[in-house]
């Protein structure tokens, strides 16, 4: 469940951890001991994010986790509207859900934003999260959903296989405004 690797970790050029390397599986019991200034709480500090090590990797879940701490000290506002986006999904995700509802996540990202966020809510599911998600970006929707429904003035046109229901010559010519 949780791997850390050679994490060093410096106060100054005072090293404060040097090359530990502990494995946590899950629903395990891991005790950590030693003497005051052993580095006990900067290891906990560490692999929580507070603090950044020199050199090494902490790993939770198969997700490297090292690093996303560069921008947690930052006011939201001043975050991009992607990393707005995923504080958005992080204060969600916090609450352990398991039903998240998405509602035009996507909306106002650019292409290369859009992908990167479909890669989050991908790994969102595949914790085993149930998401309902409302968005205008067909294509992030096709790239993780795997049921699509489409409304039409309060009512169900289509509901199944997202590539079936989005070529579905109804879907087509209400949502998308083709003609077949």
């Amino acid at each position: 469940m949780l791997e850390v690797r050679g994490i060093e970790t410096y106060y100054g050029n005072i090293p404060a951890l040097r090359e530990i390397s502990i494995d946590v599986p899950g629903g395990s019991v891991v005790a950590i001991i030693g003497a005051n200034g052993a580095g006990k709480t900067t290891l906990m500090k560490t692999v929580a994010g507070v603090l950044r090590p020199r050199s090494g990797t902490v790993t939770f879940l198969g997700e490297q986790i090292t690093g996303l701490e560069a921008k947690a000290n930052q006011a939201a506002g001043s975050l991009t509207l992607l990393d707005r986006k995923r504080l958005e999904l992080a204060r969600a995700l916090a609450t352990r859900p398991r039903l998240l509802l998405l509602d035009e996540i996507a909306g106002g990202l650019g292409e290369r934003e859009a992908l990167a966020l479909v890669d989050t809510v991908r790994a969102i599911a595949a914790r085993g999260v149930t998401i309902v998600w409302i968005e205008h970006v067909v294509h992030a929707l096709l790239a993780v959903a795997t049921r699509l429904a489409v409304l039409d003035f309060g009512r169900v046109i289509a509901d199944g296989e997202p590539r079936q229901v989005i070529g579905s010559a109804e879907v087509q010519r209400v949502y998308m405004g083709l003609e077949a």
